[in-house]
């Protein structure tokens, strides 16, 4: 079982400064669920997997912009199921099947209809892992295609979103991860993986495109594990590193409007002390090296809006446990 109350309130701004109210609505939702999963190995080599999740949901929103109120509720079934075959240690081959669900939003869409479905998704997938046995190596690939009953393009607020209709995602992703160094506790890994994709929406002309949908994403980095001042040391150095590049996503269905390509780098420094039950700090960076204008973009009719990221965001924090 999961509630939640909500209170929201949005308003127009100018330079950050709030000039106009344009929603306020409070909510409370009631959800609960039932999950089962069932495993199953007719042998040492096949595995197969079966479940479903049940969900309810039970509103009460109060919209006081719009002067409504409202109580509606909803429920889904969601069923998966998949198998994995391995014909050697380490190598597997494996296919998913699984429906999902997006509620909708009690703040944009559920005051204006409270008889809305929940939009519905199917995703079929395909793939090959290989781990070997050392923990040098990792490698992964898989492709999928995800339907969607009902893709929602934002407007700005107060206007509801846009039903667009059925959606197709076809895409797929690689990864590998590769251990250069070890010795004892302290080791170096490199890693990097890319993911492709293609979303169209269907019963449309062809090229149609999903809005706010990435054409591709590639990710290099690597992990340091590094114990002070020998290998077996409680005190334990753990600094990360990556740089993520994302490409263009269309802002609108024609791609007359999209936004370019830009990457970020995140660095993560942390400690560790085992005597201390676990006790740890860490430092994060965030660095925009370029175009930190293009992560977060939409549209107002035929202009572009867009909230600008700082070129770099540092955050720190402890934790202590009890």
């Amino acid at each position: 079982m999961r509630y939640d109350t909500v209170d929201s309130e949005q308003f127009r701004s100018i330079r950050r400064n709030p000039v106009a109210p344009t929603a306020d609505v409070n909510f409370n939702q009631t959800n609960p669920f039932a999950y089962m999963q069932l495993d199953f190995k007719p042998a040492s080599w096949v595995k197969l997997t079966g479940g479903f999740r049940y969900d309810h949901f039970y509103y009460d929103i109060e919209d006081n912009f719009r002067g409504l109120e409202v109580s509606p509720n909803d429920y889904f079934l969601s069923p998966r199921g998949g198998i994995s075959v391995s014909p050697v240690k380490g190598l597997s081959f494996f296919a998913n099947y699984g429906q999902g669900f997006r509620p909708p939003s009690a703040i944009t869409e559920l005051g204006l209809d409270p008889n809305l479905e929940a939009a519905q998704n199917e995703t079929i997938e395909l793939g090959v892992q290989y781990d070997s046995a050392d923990g040098v190596w990792h490698f992964l690939f898989d492709a999928y295609k995800t339907t969607f009953t009902n893709e929602l393009q934002g407007q700005p607020a107060p206007l509801p979103p846009i039903a667009l209709g059925p959606s197709e995602r076809n895409g797929f992703d690689v990864e590998a991860r590769v251990r250069v160094w070890k010795d004892q506790g302290r080791a170096l890994a490199l890693f990097g993986n890319f993911s492709a994709l293609e979303g169209e929406l269907v019963n449309r002309p062809t090229g149609t495109s999903i809005p706010d949908v990435a054409g591709f994403f590639g990710t290099y980095g690597f992990d340091l594990t590094m114990p002070l001042p020998a290998s077996n040391s409680p005190h334990v150095i753990k600094l990360s590193g990556m740089q993520r590049w994302s490409g263009p996503k269309p802002l609108n269905t024609t791609r007359s409007l999209s936004t370019k390509t830009y990457s970020r780098i995140d660095l993560r420094l942390a400690y560790t002390n085992a005597n201390w039950r676990g006790f740890s700090t860490f430092l994060n960076m965030i660095i925009y090296p370029d175009r930190r204008y293009e992560e977060t973009a939409f549209t107002f009719g035929n202009a572009v809006g867009v909230s600008p990221k700082a070129p770099f965001t540092i955050q720190g924090g402890v934790f202590i446990p009890l």
